[in-house]
């Protein structure tokens, strides 16, 4: 079970990372030609979204390591 917990969270990370990436820059390209502050400003949020993602995916890769002598 705890394994496939860990695939789902890296897998749905990813997808997050993907669709993120993706509305910022398509959000970025139309604040460009619509000159629209309020459109920069959310995909700003996108991208600080993504880095929730990317921090998400980080949390699970070091909560999976293998205990040492030194940080068990």
């Amino acid at each position: 079970m705890h394994k496939k917990r860990y695939k789902n969270a890296i897998k749905f990370g990813m997808v997050g990372i993907i669709i993120n990436l993706f509305l910022t820059t398509i959000k970025i390209i139309l604040s460009y030609f619509t000159n629209s502050v309020s459109i920069l400003s959310d995909a700003i949020n996108n991208l600080s979204d993504m880095t929730s993602s990317v921090l998400t995916i980080l949390g699970f890769k070091l909560s999976n390591k293998k205990p040492s002598k030194t940080h068990p």
